[in-house]
């Protein structure tokens, strides 16, 4: 036991001297350190704060040189505070080094400073970039001042820094009481511009 404790702190003091901020906790822990191979298995209350966002789950295991990979499943919770975003899911995948969050499964996603909430399959988040890519039967609400546009497609691009949305695959957009139809639809929800392609359909109210 004494072992162990004295391993764990040395793990978290490398990883607060040579990568961003990062420190974990759980009930059950599985650590190795074999070169090349360097993993730890967290389980049970699983939590990882790695600088702003925290992830919890059942399983979380940290990997690579300098930890630089996380994966999780089960009941995962990932909340960044900084951005306002708040992901529930089952499936997780995190390159801290790109700041990418990639994942496989069903997921919900809030984003309390753009008023946007999502359900999808699957996303690709840079979060650097501000770039969410939803896919697999995107279901997406935006509120936009007095106004909530709903968005139905089989993929949706949504940059947050520039607030557009790219929609395409079957898309329907019901925006200020009037519905579009396309393959591809592009929004400026600030200048409050919307582009067709292909296939376009509109049911506009006086």
């Amino acid at each position: 036991m004494k072992r162990t404790i004295i391993l764990c702190f040395l793990i978290f003091s490398f990883l607060t001297l040579y990568a961003d901020e990062i420190s974990f906790s759980s009930s059950s822990s599985e650590i190795s350190l074999k070169e090349g191979r360097r993993q730890i298995t967290l389980s049970e209350n699983a939590v990882v704060d790695a600088g702003n966002v925290r992830i919890q789950a059942e399983e979380i295991t940290l990997s690579g040189n300098e930890w630089e990979r996380v994966e999780a499943k089960g009941n995962i919770i990932i909340d960044n505070e900084e951005e306002g975003i708040n992901i529930k899911t089952s499936v997780l995948y995190y390159d801290r080094v790109n700041e990418r969050i990639l994942i496989s499964s069903f997921l919900e996603i809030n984003d309390r400073m753009n008023e946007v909430s999502a359900y999808a399959g699957h996303l690709d988040y840079l979060m650097d970039d501000g770039i969410l890519t939803l896919s697999l039967s995107v279901n997406m609400n935006i509120i936009n001042d007095d106004d909530v546009v709903r968005i139905r497609a089989e993929r949706v691009v949504y940059n947050r820094n520039e607030n557009t949305v790219l929609v395409s695959g079957n898309a329907d957009v019901i925006w200020r009481g009037d519905e579009y139809r396309a393959q591809v639809i592009t929004m400026d929800l600030d200048e409050e511009r919307i582009e067709m392609r292909s296939n376009i359909e509109a049911l506009i109210h006086d």
